[in-house]
């Protein structure tokens, strides 16, 4: 498994929980959604 496809795992997890992030935490969430995101298709290049 690449890089890309793990840090695309962390940053589906990461929006499943978004909507349980409180106002104060915001802000960081939304800098590890910027870490993490990965395109779809870039992740999953390996596999194809």
């Amino acid at each position: 498994m690449s890089a890309e496809a793990i840090k695309r795992g962390v940053y589906q997890v990461l929006v499943l929980e978004a909507g349980f992030v409180t106002p104060q935490a915001k802000d960081a969430v939304d800098a590890l959604f910027k870490e993490f995101y990965v395109p779809l298709d870039q992740a999953l290049e390996e596999v194809k």
